[in-house]
């Protein structure tokens, strides 16, 4: 029999799944994909109530483990000091096709020692076009092997007291940061056309340093990740391009717009974070389709529609 997935332990095997296993997993990617990797690692402590799960992450995001360490399905995390630093040109069109090269370094090799089961922390898409197969969180438990069903919600957690400026909060935050990549980026001047409307001082920026915008609490490259997933969660409403932020809102429940374009990938609502508060606007090509009046309007039937209904996909028009 081939299995493409391990198989969750049967009633037979009880004791094993009831084993107090130390278990090595976690997600060396980026921030969206860490946080991605949180129903993961929900699944994980479900098949195994009580193992040990150990949630690697690299120090190039070490930002993301104050919202991981207190979730309840984390016991520990770890920062590797690589990230794909070792990935050769030649090795990458076959690690694009699924082959998964050794791209550990030492701390991680010994770390993974001091475990009984190892995960794959830098997993590989195992079928393509992989969303038209599954959910990205689907699909990422698929690579490496998990067996579902794996429940899409994705979680942090807050630390108490993170500090954040009185003036940031219940402010529409938005997140434009072609820094991420230039495909997934919203038009500026739409941007602007929204925080006019808005208002003066209605809108917080978030993210690395960009464009001048007038009129808004620029906190670009002013926060922490912990500092700017505090903002996210005492935000009026949340509006983001397809990034980190986006899940950490998802993650968080709070309103929110999406903005998602075709230009970069296809996988339309394969790649929406699970959040029954967010309406999801998908352009067909780039999305600097998606025009500032669409957002509004997005925004304003969240308002009206948030407490009774369960978030709308719309196309940018």
């Amino acid at each position: 029999m081939i299995w493409e997935t391990a198989q969750p332990p049967p009633p037979g095997l009880a004791n094993a799944a009831l084993a107090p296993l130390r278990i090595y997993g976690g997600l060396l990617g980026q921030i969206g994909d860490i946080v991605m990797y949180t129903a993961v690692a929900r699944r994980i402590k479900e098949l195994f109530p009580n193992s040990e799960l150990t949630f690697a992450i690299s120090k190039r995001y070490g930002g993301m483990e104050p919202l991981l360490i207190g979730l309840p399905f984390v016991d520990r995390v770890f920062q590797t000091e690589l990230y794909f630093e070792r990935m050769k040109p030649e090795w990458y069109p076959l690690w694009e096709l699924g082959w998964n090269f050794d791209l550990r370094g030492e701390d991680e090799i010994e770390e993974q020692r001091k475990h009984d089961l190892i995960l794959e922390t830098r997993p590989r898409h195992k079928r393509h076009p992989w969303w038209e197969y599954a959910h990205q969180i689907d699909e990422l438990a698929y690579s490496i092997g998990l067996p579902g069903p794996v429940d899409k919600r994705t979680e942090v957690a807050l630390p108490p007291d993170v500090p954040i400026p009185d003036e940031a909060r219940g402010k529409v935050v938005l997140h434009n940061d072609p820094a991420i990549a230039s495909s997934k980026a919203w038009s500026w001047d739409e941007a602007a056309k929204l925080v006019e409307t808005l208002g003066e001082n209605e809108v917080a920026l978030i993210g690395n340093p960009g464009a001048p915008v007038e009129g808004v609490l620029d906190l670009r490259g002013e926060t922490t990740l912990v500092e700017t997933a505090k903002v996210i969660s005492e935000c009026r409403c949340y509006i983001g391009i397809d990034s980190g932020p986006m899940w950490i809102a998802g993650s968080l429940g709070v309103p929110a717009v999406g903005l998602y374009g075709t230009e970069y990938i296809p996988a339309y609502d394969a790649i929406y974070p699970c959040n029954p508060n967010a309406v999801y606007l998908q352009a067909e090509g780039s999305v600097c389709q998606i025009t500032a009046q669409a957002v509004l309007n997005a925004l304003y039937a969240l308002e009206l529609r948030r407490e009774h209904g369960t978030g709308i996909t719309e196309s940018a028009e």
